[in-house]
């Protein structure tokens, strides 16, 4: 199947990175997948190996089990979109599970696929969520689709739950920085990023405009209502420093942003490192 999306030109295929553990079955996933019509780019066994594959892939989409031996793929999703938040990642299960599919989601899953889908349902299903049309679950995921069974874990936490860096940005907005310009700057990442960042709380916190995030975040109790603006973050180095101030092949930062990420002394670098001994799949 071949789709355009945004920097996907016509005539590319959608290129998926696969995470899963245990080789037989990521080849088994690997080559269901490539026979569903889409192009796998890399292979992960650990969460670790995916941040890395994810660095050195930029794939359009990741697939992931929900249980990756002694992990979690739910942890994985986190992490993905905590230092990617432009990753679009498909759950790509062997439980037919409503429970986990509804946790999978309320991680940034953009869809919840069970491996008893067919292959033009898998394809289908990979090319919707790559197109922006989310979330996809898998039509025997009755349960959620209908949202008749009721989460116990919304309804005992209805605050939403943010990730590090996004509680950066909304302390920042709430601060006064309101430009994404601006944000970039404080946070040392681009501003696509900031954008990401800026829908992701905008819809967890479901309002229209940013200008809306401060009232809204006392009211749920993310910022305190009264006692002074949240601290602004201090940084050592410039951001033409982090990102190395090469502009990519699209005359944006975005990739030298994603290596620097990934690098020695980054965030994510220091998360993976145990992980770039490790051998190649």
């Amino acid at each position: 199947m071949l789709i355009a999306r945004g920097d996907l030109a016509m005539g590319e295929s959608v290129r998926v990175l696969v995470v899963q553990s245990g080789s037989l079955m990521r080849q088994a996933v690997a080559q269901r997948l490539e026979a569903s019509g889409v192009q796998v780019v890399g292979q992960a066994a650990t969460n670790a190996e995916a941040l890395v594959e994810y660095a050195q892939c930029y794939p359009d989409v990741v697939t992931v089990d929900v249980r990756l031996g002694a992990e979690s793929g739910l942890v994985l999703i986190s992490d993905l979109l905590e230092f990617y938040p432009d990753a679009v990642v498909v759950v790509y299960s062997g439980h037919v599970d409503a429970r986990l599919a509804r946790q999978a989601l309320a991680a940034g899953a953009a869809g919840y696929i069970c491996r008893g889908a067919s292959r033009a349902e898998l394809r289908e299903a990979l090319c919707r969520v790559v197109s922006g049309r989310r979330p996809v679950l898998d039509p025997r995921l009755v349960e959620v689709r209908s949202e008749a069974v009721p989460d116990p874990a919304a309804a005992a936490s209805p605050v939403p739950q943010l990730t590090a860096r996004q509680r950066q940005v909304l302390d920042l907005v709430a601060a006064g920085t309101t430009s994404n310009k601006d944000l970039a700057k404080e946070l040392f990442i681009s501003e696509k990023t900031v954008k990401s960042h800026i829908e992701r709380i905008t819809a967890s916190l479901d309002v229209s405009r940013r200008a809306q995030l401060p009232l809204r975040a006392v009211e749920l109790g993310l910022l305190p209502a009264a006692g002074g603006e949240p601290a602004r973050l201090a940084f050592s180095r410039p951001a033409t420093a982090m990102l190395g101030g090469v502009p990519d092949r699209r005359g944006n930062t975005r990739h030298a942003w994603r290596r620097a990420q990934s690098g020695p002394g980054s965030p994510a670098g220091a998360r993976v490192a145990n992980a770039r001994g490790s051998s190649k799949l």
